[in-house]
C-alpha cells in the first residue's frame, strides 16, 4: 500500500532547474505519479508511475546516484519512458536507495542490501498496485547486478519476472581501487 500517491508533476512537465537547463517541453505521456513505499529493511523508496497500456508493468531502474526520472529526460523529442508508454507499457520509474531524492542514500549499504531489500520490495509493490502476476524489468548500470543478485540469491522470486533486461553491467564486477 502506498504511503502516498501524489502527482508531483502538475502541468505534465518534469522540472529541470531553469535557468541552468532551460524549460522542459511538455510530456507526451501521462504525468508521473509518485508512490512512496518501504524496502524490506524499512528504508523509504519511491517509484514514479506513468499509467500505461495493456503490455503490463515495466520497472525502469537507473544507475547509481540517479533518479528514475532520468528516463524522462527532455533532451530528445521523446524520452525512453515516453516511448515505452506510447508502446503500451505501464511504466514504473524506480528510485532505489542510491537516488539523491531519498534519505537512505546517505547511509551505508551494500549491493546485497539492494538485492535483498529494494528489488523484492519494488517487484511486490508494483505487482500489488497493478494486480499483475508478473512485471518486466529494465535495470541500468549498477541497478543491473543488484537485480541479478536478487534473482540468483532468491530474494526476488523469478516467477514474478516476465522479462529482464540487464543494461550495461553484469553480475561479476571487476572494479578498480577508486570504485
Amino acid at each position: 500500500r502506498p504511503m502516498s500517491a501524489t502527482s508531483a508533476l502538475a502541468g505534465k512537465t518534469v522540472p529541470v532547474f531553469p535557468p541552468l537547463f532551460g524549460v522542459r517541453r511538455p510530456l507526451s505521456c501521462p504525468a508521473p505519479v509518485q508512490h512512496l513505499f518501504k524496502a524490506r529493511d524499512g528504508a523509504d523508496l519511491q517509484v514514479h508511475h506513468i499509467a500505461g497500456g495493456p503490455k503490463g508493468p515495466l520497472i525502469l531502474a537507473p544507475g547509481t546516484a540517479m533518479s528514475g526520472l532520468s528516463f524522462l529526460a527532455g533532451t530528445t523529442d521523446q524520452s525512453f519512458a515516453e516511448f515505452l508508454a506510447a508502446e503500451g507499457f505501464d511504466v514504473w520509474l524506480f528510485d532505489w536507495r542510491t537516488s539523491p531524492y531519498l534519505a537512505v542514500h546517505r547511509t551505508d549499504y551494500t549491493f546485497d542490501d539492494v538485492a535483498r531489500h529494494d528489488w523484492p520490495a519494488v517487484v511486490d509493490y508494483v505487482r500489488a498496485q497493478t494486480g499483475a502476476l508478473q512485471v518486466s524489468v529494465l535495470a541500468h548500470c549498477l541497478s543491473s547486478p543488484c537485480m541479478m543478485l536478487s534473482l540468483v540469491r532468491g530474494y526476488t522470486d523469478h516467477r514474478y519476472i516476465k522479462a529482464f533486461v540487464p543494461s550495461q553491467v553484469g553480475l561479476h564486477l571487476r572494479m578498480n581501487r577508486a570504485n
